[in-house]
């Protein structure tokens, strides 16, 4: 009887989708994107990189990375934090209340290190584009 042994699982870099989604040790690459919260120079940048990293929950979710619980979970806190950066008067700690929730919630999880990276990213940036 042959027995079926997969392949080893590569930590720190998983494509999936046809390409579609690439979570590194310390990146996350969506579509040809690159997460990059660092060149955020504004609050629509910020905005627009909180899109992306709520569709990466998604796309972790589907493809197991993260339960998808913890998908769910974690892209409802980043949904939180894009509703109230789009308030024409952001609450500065709510924004990092639930981007340090969903940050909490995929800690320590194997191959997430690019999302915990983008996530903590995301925590600095606000600091800098919210008073």
């Amino acid at each position: 009887m042959t027995q079926f042994e997969p392949p080893p699982n590569q930590v720190g870099i998983q494509s999936y989708q046809g390409g579609d989604i690439t979570i590194g040790d310390s990146t996350i690459n969506i579509a040809g994107r690159d997460l990059n919260f660092g060149a955020a120079q504004n609050k629509q940048e910020f905005i627009s990189q909180l899109e992306q990293l709520k569709e990466a929950f998604t796309k972790a979710g589907e493809t197991q990375i993260i339960s998808e619980e913890t998908a769910i979970d974690a892209e409802a806190e980043v949904r939180k934090a894009i509703g109230q950066a789009k308030k024409p008067t952001p609450d500065k700690k709510s924004i990092l209340d639930y981007l340090t929730t969903a940050k909490a919630l995929i800690e320590g999880i194997v191959g997430t290190g690019g999302l915990v990276t983008s996530i903590a990213s995301a925590i600095e940036a606000v600091h800098k584009l919210f008073s």
